[in-house]
């Protein structure tokens, strides 16, 4: 299976407006009950504690998400092994054809679902009809070189894919 790298989040980083801004919060907190602003400070932590257990927080946070991601993809991998050895196919095929997606679970699950569904085949017609027309517009604009012959088809194919897709957007639905 062919996947994309998870991103490594850089480590928190305690800087002087971090710092400053844990004193603004619990300058706040005094100043909104001034009778107890005492007893407040007495039990606010440090700025010191505060940046710690934000660090902390952040590594887990990163880990998390990474261990998330692995169980995901397990669970992706297993079902995507499970299936018969043509729609893997199929779906590898998409991958290939698609360079332009995301590599992750959640395109893989994606297309799990539409295997279930029976409708792979959909998604492989019509981007062979993308890579068409995507030939077919180079033609026409001069992008790909071309005889004269071969233009004028082009330009008719063209103004054939123009119609069928005016037809089909401007289709009334019940």
């Amino acid at each position: 299976m062919l996947y994309c790298r998870f991103p490594i989040f850089a480590a928190y980083e305690d800087t002087r407006r971090k710092r400053l801004g844990v004193l603004r919060h619990q300058q706040r907190q005094r100043d909104a009950l001034p009778l107890f602003a005492d007893l407040i400070a007495a039990s606010q932590p440090s700025v010191d504690a505060v940046m710690i257990e934000r660090a902390e927080q952040a590594a887990k946070f990163a880990q998390q998400l990474r261990t998330n991601r692995a169980a995901y993809w397990r669970q992706v991998r297993a079902v995507f092994y499970a299936m018969p050895p043509v729609e893997r196919a199929k779906i590898r095929q998409l991958f290939e054809l698609g360079k332009f997606a995301p590599r992750d679970p959640r395109m893989y699950s994606y297309y799990l679902r539409e295997a279930k569904a029976g409708r792979l085949d959909d998604h492989l017609t019509s981007h062979a009809r993308a890579v068409e027309t995507g030939k077919i517009w180079r033609i026409v604009s001069c992008l790909e070189p071309a005889n004269d012959a071969e233009k004028a088809t082009a330009r008719t194919r063209l103004d054939q894919i123009n119609a069928e897709n005016r037809a089909h957007f401007n289709r009334q639905t019940p």
